[in-house]
């Protein structure tokens, strides 16, 4: 992997934490064994369908799903769907409890299983909802709540939302346009309908009356698109020249039970389709799925930025399905000991079809983290979450480097730029610790001592004081003599022409150097040996002690600070599998790696 993605900075990551917050979820549906196999002998409960779901939600200033089906009493949901059986939904009552208790706040019954139990169960379907304290739109009892707009007013940004269907199943069009249902929902047409201006003309009505409520957001939630598709189709992209010719600033799509993509467009946040949430079809990706929040300025009162959280869709055995962030089952033990071996290899694909759909990046797993934030300008990575991963003991050597440190500059090669892992240098959770000081980094793939005095004009410029240079593991295993020190006496004399020179445009500079990095014996650009790989690897080995020793007399001699985290890396990995810390033969992955190598050069100077 050689793509490097942007990171946030520390105040746009203030930004988003002191953001108003809006939670979008997608489909909470429930087909036959859904529902069956949360029978515990004397109800149905639905709460592991939550249960490590629920924090995200319930965190948001207002999370909002789609409550897709009736909870119209008596038989419930019929099939599995492409079972051969006819398919009508229908949910147990604490199905809605169990979404209140999970964290949502509102939801939207506007779908084409509203009327699968008829009228009657669809305005059931609301009773169940008031009663456990769910707010909803997109169905109402009578024209009054209809034509009455869903304001939510949350820390000065007052939100209007408006809900819609492509249809609702068992032909009741007529019924609801114009018919004696017509307060029930609120449609869309076809394009190609002969009927499609006037939907439009309604849809824009619905728009001045929300307009009239003088909302500093206008939020869409319609049901439509084409289902197990991760693109929009034609007739999204015509609604959504619509919804945005009408005033609508974010439109929340649901219908095609696939993920599809999150964009900023024609002047507002699209966002397609997030998946399903509770379904047990998962068939065609339907167990990938996302949480979408949406972040707002509280002065300007728009939205800036979005954070995805995707989530795979788990169907334990004779249990209903749940929906698990994929952070958590990657960093929390006891959810990681739930998942198989071969579960494990579907979840990295989904975690691919995730990422690459709703960010456009196709990321592998290592990669993961709680949230993937997006804004106009595109993805960029959160090192915040690595922070946690080493503890800052403030009488270490480099801790205390860094502390006295105005602005550092991080030197090496592919370890330090992350080259390997998205762009998360093995220092990124170390220096996340210091908020307040500035950082530039000046790595290479491939750098060698010789880079450095290649480069010195380049490394100097950037106007740091104080600089951590981890440089020398590719001059022992490239064995290039053009451009490796091919000697540990060539390797110093570089490292003194470097030090002078960077000390002859910015007298005081401050140095601390890291030992050469340790590589595994899978290393396919050893050539210390060409004979033998057993050689090469004990050739290898011996040098890099040799080029870490004379490194240490050197910073000894000169003055300048020395650490080598080589010795903890080797236990840890030596008592460990090296794929969860390490991406290949040398180069530390993001979850797991950066934070040992941070830790072990924390530890080093203890």
């Amino acid at each position: 992997m050689n793509a490097i993605y942007e990171t946030l900075s520390f105040l746009e990551k203030r930004k988003l934490d002191s953001a108003v917050k809006l939670t979008f979820s997608g489909d909470l549906i429930l087909l036959e064994d859904g529902v069956r196999n949360a029978w515990n002998g004397s109800g149905y409960d639905f709460s592991s369908a939550f249960e490590y779901s629920s924090k995200y939600i319930s965190e948001a200033d207002l999370a909002v799903g789609v409550f897709e089906g009736p909870c119209a009493g008596g038989e419930y949901s019929t099939s599995n769907y492409g079972d051969g059986k006819p398919l009508r939904l229908n949910f147990p009552d604490s199905f809605a409890k169990a979404v209140s208790n999970a964290g949502f706040d509102l939801v939207t019954t506007a779908n084409n299983h509203l009327l699968d139990k008829g009228s009657r169960g669809a305005l059931r379907t609301l009773d169940i909802l008031d009663s456990v304290g769910l707010s909803h739109i997109g169905s109402y009892r009578s024209q009054a709540e209809k034509d009455t707009v869903t304001i939510k007013e949350i820390a000065g940004i007052k939100f209007a939302f408006l809900a819609y269907t492509a249809g609702c199943n068992l032909g009741v069009r007529k019924r609801i346009r114009g018919g004696d249902l017509a307060y029930l929902t609120s449609f869309l047409d076809a394009p190609s309908s002969d009927e499609f201006d006037s939907y439009k003309e309604m849809v824009f009505r619905d728009f001045e009356r929300a307009k009239a409520e003088n909302p500093d957001v206008i939020i869409v939630l319609p049901h439509m698109g084409t289902q197990f598709s991760h693109s929009s189709n034609e007739y999204q992209e015509i609604w959504y020249k619509i919804f945005a010719d009408a005033g609508a600033h974010i439109v929340v799509a649901n219908h095609s039970h696939a993920v599809q993509p999150v964009e900023f467009r024609m002047g507002m946040l699209i966002m397609s389709c997030l998946g399903n949430f509770t379904n047990s079809y998962v068939k065609h990706d339907g167990d990938a799925s996302a949480l979408v929040e949406v972040y707002f300025d509280k002065l300007e009162k728009s939205a800036f930025g979005v954070g995805i959280i995707p989530m795979y869709t788990q169907i334990p055995i004779g249990k209903t399905p749940r929906a698990l962030p994929i952070y958590d089952i990657m960093t929390d033990p006891e959810l990681s000991a739930q998942i198989g071996t071969y579960e494990f290899e579907r979840i990295k694909q989904v975690y691919g079809i995730v990422t690459e759909v709703m960010l456009g990046h196709k990321l592998p797993i290592d990669m993961v983290t709680s949230r993937h934030y997006k804004t106009e300008k595109g993805f960029s990575q959160d090192i915040t979450p690595l922070c946690s991963q080493i503890k800052r003991f403030d009488d270490s050597v480099i801790v205390r480097f860094l502390t006295e440190a105005k602005a550092v500059c991080f030197v090496g090669d592919s370890v330090t730029g992350g080259s390997r892992n998205g762009g998360t240098g093995w220092y990124r959770p170390l220096s996340a610790h210091f908020e307040n000081m500035v950082s530039y980094e000046k790595a290479w793939d491939g750098g060698t001592v010789q880079t450095l005095l290649d480069h010195i004009d380049e490394i100097s410029g950037v106007g740091a004081e104080t600089y951590v240079v981890a440089i020398g593991t590719n001059d022992v295993r490239y064995r290039n003599m053009g451009t490796c020190a091919m000697t540990a006496k060539e390797y110093i004399e570089k490292i003194l022409a470097f030090t002078n020179e960077i000390l002859e445009k910015a007298p005081g500079s401050r140095f601390l150097f890291i030992a050469p990095w340790m590589a595994l014996s899978n290393d396919p650009y050893n050539k210390c040996d060409l004979s033998s790989k057993t050689k090469a690897i004990a050739v290898r080995d011996a040098l890099l002690a040799e080029y870490s020793g004379a490194l240490e007399e050197f910073c000894l001699r000169e003055k300048h600070l020395y650490l080598n985290p080589n010795p903890h890396i080797r236990q840890v990995l030596s008592l460990n599998s090296t794929k969860k810390y390490l991406v290949d033969h040398i180069h530390p992955g993001r979850l797991y790696g950066v934070g040992l190598y941070s830790e072990a050069a924390v530890l080093a100077g203890l």
